[in-house]
C-alpha cells in the first residue's frame, strides 16, 4: 500500500518521458481545476447547483474620533522632535571614549579602587557606596594646564578643544 502512494506522489514529479520536471505539480491542479469546471457547466444539473457560504460572525471595528488622532500625533510628534534633539546633542558634544567597552569600564572602577574593595559581597543592596558616586565623567585637572585629565564626578565639562592624557602601553621587545 505504502508503494502504491509513493509511486502515486512520483507520478506528479517524474516521468519516463521528461524525466524531471518542476512544473508538472501545478499542471495537474491547472488540470483538475479544469475538469472540474467543464464537468460543472456541462452537467445535466447546471440550473440547479447553488453555493452556499456563511458571512462569520459580526465583529464591531473600532472608530477613533478626529481629536483622538490630532492628541496622539502631537504626542507622537512631541516625543519624535525629542529624540531628534538628544540625537543632535550626542552626535555633537564631546565623548570621553570612543566605546563604553570593557577597558573604559575598568578605568572607572580603577579611578574609584579606594571606595569600593575587590571583596565577595553577599548582600549588594546593602552597599551604599555606588549611591554616594557621582555618575557623570569630567575634567579633574587645572583649566591652566594643557592636557586634562578625566575623572569620575568632575566638576568641569569635557572641552572638544583640550587634550587629554592617554593610557600608553609598553612593548616589551
Amino acid at each position: 500500500m505504502t508503494r502504491q502512494i509513493v509511486d502515486y506522489i512520483r507520478l506528479f514529479y517524474w516521468s519516463p518521458e521528461d524525466d524531471f520536471d518542476s512544473n508538472r505539480p501545478s499542471n495537474a491542479f491547472t488540470a483538475a481545476a479544469f475538469l472540474a469546471n467543464e464537468a460543472w457547466l456541462t452537467s445535466q444539473y447546471f440550473g440547479h447547483w447553488m453555493v452556499n457560504y456563511d458571512r462569520g460572525a459580526d465583529i464591531a471595528i473600532p472608530t477613533i474620533s478626529l481629536t483622538g488622532i490630532v492628541v496622539v500625533s502631537m504626542l507622537i510628534g512631541g516625543f519624535l522632535t525629542m529624540l531628534l534633539a538628544l540625537a543632535i546633542y550626542s552626535a555633537t558634544h564631546v565623548r570621553w571614549a570612543d566605546q563604553l567597552d570593557a577597558f573604559a569600564m575598568l578605568r572607572i572602577g580603577a579611578s574609584i579602587s579606594e571606595d569600593i574593595q575587590f571583596r565577595p559581597v553577599r548582600n549588594v543592596q546593602k552597599i551604599e557606596t555606588l549611591d554616594m558616586l557621582p555618575g557623570w565623567i569630567g575634567d579633574v585637572g587645572d583649566e591652566q594646564d594643557d592636557i586634562g585629565q578625566l575623572g569620575l564626578g568632575a566638576s568641569n565639562r569635557l572641552n572638544g578643544k583640550r587634550k587629554f592624557a592617554t593610557h600608553e602601553i609598553s612593548r616589551k621587545g
